[in-house]
């Protein structure tokens, strides 16, 4: 087998890689949106029912990653695909059987780059139903301690409500 068609499977097996980091990134994209539905229709057992599923998506998009780092690794020419799996192929007059390969990157950053901004809604939003749940334990500690109060002042008033 000649070296330059060993080359042409190196490219075939990293665009095989890329294509399932890229279905795994639409997976991840699917689940970010729906814990992001779930947790803005306060439906936590569902919501943490997705975070598993993430989970398990980014350990396989991790192996993935791994791989074609391993695969880029084996490619005679490491700056030129080094350079187009970083992203920043614009400067370069790309072979044609790298073209699909440059693509193939680009869909991967932007779904990446989608994956990112839902991520961050979702940790908004957490914060959210934490500041939340915290302001309401407060509110019940002190209504709890204003109850203890009364009682033990009176024990006459410990059926007394007070809504602060």
């Amino acid at each position: 087998m000649k070296n330059a068609d060993i080359q042409l499977l190196i490219i075939q097996e990293l665009e095989k890689t890329i294509e399932q980091e890229i279905k795994q990134l639409h997976c991840l994209n699917v689940i970010y949106t729906s814990a992001l539905e779930f947790i803005e229709n306060k439906k936590y057992d569902e919501f943490f029912d997705k975070l598993d599923e993430q989970q398990i998506v980014e350990n396989a998009l991790i192996n993935t990653q791994q791989q074609i780092s391993i695969t880029a690794d084996k490619y005679k020419n490491r700056v030129e695909i080094a350079t187009l799996l970083s992203g920043s192929n614009s400067s370069l007059n790309l072979p044609h059987y790298l073209r699909k390969l440059s693509d193939d990157v680009l869909i991967s950053r932007k779904l990446l780059k989608s994956c990112k901004l839902l991520n961050e809604k979702i940790k908004y939003h957490v914060k959210e139903v934490q500041t939340e749940i915290q302001q309401k334990m407060a509110s019940f500690k002190n209504r709890r301690l204003i109850k203890t109060g009364y009682s033990s002042l009176n024990p006459y008033k410990t059926g007394l409500v007070i809504d602060c």
